[in-house]
């Protein structure tokens, strides 16, 4: 969150579901917290944006770290760790 205050002049455009201590930076928060938009027309609209970026192969997905299904443990501990970026998706592969 630090990063995107820094580098987004535009503070309208960061979106978060987690960062409710920075509620007074003009972010928008959205999730199930007591007063945060459900982000509902965000995510409504998400597609407009992220379908034409994909097909452009101009969208970046920055992929930290992988484990194996048998190191499930290890992919866990990981997402515990506070200064994690992004969103952590398990994926098990047969």
């Amino acid at each position: 969150m630090d990063v995107s205050l820094e580098l987004v002049a535009d503070r309208n455009r960061i979106v978060s579901i987690a960062a409710f201590g920075r509620a007074g930076t003009g972010i928008t928060l959205i999730g199930g917290a007591p007063g945060a938009d459900p982000g509902t027309e965000i995510r409504r609209n998400a597609w407009r944006r992220l379908l034409p970026a994909a097909a452009a192969g101009t969208l970046r997905v920055v992929v930290a770290r992988t484990y194996p299904l048998t190191d499930a443990a290890a992919a866990v501990r990981l997402r515990r760790v506070a200064s994690r970026k992004g969103t952590q998706a398990e994926r098990s592969c047969s």
